[in-house]
């Protein structure tokens, strides 16, 4: 059984990174629509006041709309409305996407792709005769693409970079499915 001072040493497992929601640009599309109805409501208010000359915008607008009859193009555009309302809805309930892939620690330890895709770049350059290496990574596949000088030795050298970045993702969860290409040849 562990006693109270194991037990307050290990550090709680933190939420892990997620991206931002989907919901986002269209929360920020509002937020500046609402914006530019709060500025056109602050005019017309000094327009009530005498602060400004002219009309107030609104009571314009809102005697154009109680002339209003019915109109064919209201359908679609009711239906357009209703859509969008359920897009957006859909949006703010979907949950996040993960960012970042855990790497097995006693805390939480996450790196993201493009750290991984750097760590294992590093990897495979450290493979004797590999001229020059990139890696592309996600959450689910790593491809490295390396330069070789010697056409003999491509699939030795091939299974040595795999073996490289392999012991690089070790420490991952659950690491990614890795893919090596191997390219012969000196840099053009």
């Amino acid at each position: 059984m562990a006693t109270t001072a194991q037990t307050s040493r290990t550090p709680v497992a933190g939420r892990p990174p997620t991206a931002a929601p989907a919901a986002a640009p269209a929360g920020v599309l509002l937020a500046l629509a609402l914006l530019g109805v709060g500025v056109i409501a602050l005019r017309d208010t000094a327009v009530a006041l005498q602060w400004l000359r002219g009309t107030p915008w609104i009571d314009t607008l809102l005697l154009r709309i109680d002339g209003m009859g019915f109109a064919s193009w209201m359908i679609p555009a009711g239906i357009a409305a209703v859509a969008v309302g359920i897009a957006l809805v859909v949006s703010a309930l979907r949950p996040r996407r993960r960012s970042a892939l855990a790497v097995s620690a006693r805390s939480s330890v996450w790196i993201s792709p493009w750290e991984l895709a750097g760590i294992t770049t590093h990897a495979a350059n450290s493979v004797p005769g590999v001229f020059d290496a990139r890696s592309a990574a996600t959450l689910r596949a790593l491809t490295v693409s390396a330069r070789v000088a010697d056409a003999k030795t491509a699939e030795t050298t091939s299974h040595e970079i795999d073996a490289a970045v392999r012991a690089a993702t070790q420490t991952l969860r659950k690491p990614p499915t890795v893919t090596v290409r191997i390219k012969t040849g000196q840099r053009s």
